[in-house]
C-alpha cells in the first residue's frame, strides 16, 4: 500500500506482520497524517505519513511509512 503526496492511500490497512512473525488481521485504522520533517533543510527534509492500526488481537500500533517502507514507531498494550 502507498500513500500520495496527496495523502491517498492506494488500498487499505489489512493485515500486520511484526519481526517476521505471523500476520494479524488489521480491525480499525485511522489516517495518514502527513509530515514534513526538517522543511527548511532541503538535505535532511523528509516527507512521511502516520496511521494508527488496530489488530484482532487487541494490539493498537503507530506505523509510518517512509519512502515506500512501513515501520512500526510504538506498540500500545
Amino acid at each position: 500500500m502507498e500513500v500520495t503526496g496527496r495523502g491517498r492511500l492506494s488500498g487499505e490497512p489489512a493485515r500486520l506482520s511484526i519481526g517476521g512473525g505471523p500476520p494479524l488481521a488489521v480491525t480499525a485504522w485511522t489516517g495518514p497524517w502527513p509530515v514534513t520533517e526538517r522543511w527548511w533543510d532541503p538535505e535532511h527534509a523528509c516527507r512521511k505519513a502516520r496511521f494508527q492500526l488496530v489488530t484482532v488481537d487487541g494490539g493498537a500500533w503507530l506505523a509510518v511509512v517512509q519512502d515506500g517502507r512501513w515501520l512500526i514507531e510504538a506498540s500500545y498494550d
